[in-house]
Parts: structure tokens; sequence; C-alpha cells
């Protein structure tokens, strides 16, 4: 197998190893009744990024999410999830406030917080 192709498939199987407990730990919000299902997105696809990409409609619970994502990453040091925390939705379609800067808010093993709302 060419070195290539086994740095996609290395690349991948670590996001999946992240990708799942994502899900797993905003799945859990909402079985406690304090998210729903429609109040996240978490995107699908691999980019080829070292990074776990999340929509969020904006809670008082995104920082306790975040802190839940950051244990996730103790073993993935160089790896981020990002949140991308959404104003409102309405009915079933997400709408996005204009921003004039990235308004990812990356989160590693021990970085701060950043709150750009």
């Amino acid at each position: 197998m060419n070195a290539k192709l086994e740095a996609i498939r290395a690349h991948e199987a670590i996001w999946r190893t992240l990708h799942a407990p994502v899900v797993e730990v905003l799945r859990e919000f909402c079985e406690q009744g304090m998210l729903k299902e429609r109040d996240y997105f978490v995107v699908e696809d691999d980019l080829g990024w070292d990074i776990v990409e999340i929509e969020l409609v904006f809670s008082p619970l995104w920082p306790r999410i975040a802190r839940s994502f950051q244990l996730l990453l103790a073993d993935f040091s160089h790896w981020r999830i990002t949140m991308q925390v959404m104003r409102k939705y309405a009915d079933d379609i997400l709408i996005f406030s204009g921003y004039s800067e990235p308004e990812l808010t990356k989160l590693g093993r021990t970085d701060p917080f950043i709150d750009r709302c």
C-alpha cells in the first residue's frame, strides 16, 4: 500500500475515533432533556483536517458541552473539535448570524474558552 493511502486511512481512523464520542456526548445531553436533536449538527464528513466540526444553537450549555469535548481530546493533542454557535433556528432551517471573522471556537486539551458570541 502506498504511503499516502496509509496516511489517509490512519487519519480517517482517528477522525472516526473522535466523531462517535462527540455524537454520543450530544445524545446524552438530549437524553437528559437539556438539548433537542435539532439544536445541533455534527458534520459527517472527514475533510482531511484534524478537526471534528459541530454546529450548535446558542445555549447556556455550550461551555459544559465544550468541556466534555476537551476530555475526548486528551489523547489527540493536535486534533480540535470546533463549535460554531448559532443564534437561532426557524422551523427546520438553521439561520446563521452574519460575522466578519471565523466564529469557530477551537478547543484543545488545555485551550481557554473563547467566547465570540
